[in-house]
């Protein structure tokens, strides 16, 4: 292999560099569980702050405790939430790194042919 090709396979592996799966899995794990932490946190406190109850401060995120089983608008129900949020965004960016490095593999996988059938036609 001359130095040219040796470089241009560097530099397609560099531009297509794998995607770590458990580093985006664990950064958008904490994101999500942080995010949902958040939200009730922030609904229970306003609901303190103006004395009501928190069904009158924030009712639509009630409805979450029908897809997450546990969840609740209070604060055991926040460290719940804060735990499912964690473990959807886990498995959502896992997934999302494993299709993104197998579409980059592919698309390398598809570029390198077409440089060889080039070379070989070149070649005749």
């Amino acid at each position: 292999m001359s130095d040219r090709e040796q470089l241009e396979e560097q530099v397609l592996i560099q531009s297509f560099a794998r995607l770590q799966a458990r580093a985006l899995g664990l950064s958008l794990g904490l994101a999500g569980g942080l995010l949902l932490f958040a939200a009730t946190a922030v609904l229970l406190i306003r609901a303190w702050l103006a004395d009501q109850p928190v069904q009158t401060v924030g009712p639509h995120l009630r409805l979450l405790g029908s897809f997450l089983p546990g969840y609740q608008v209070t604060w055991s129900g926040a460290g719940i939430g804060m735990l499912y949020g964690f473990g959807l965004g886990f498995v959502l960016g896992l997934t999302m790194a494993a299709l993104l490095n197998l579409s980059h593999f592919l698309y390398l996988w598809m570029l390198r042919r077409r440089i060889r059938r080039a070379v070989i036609l070149d070649g005749l």
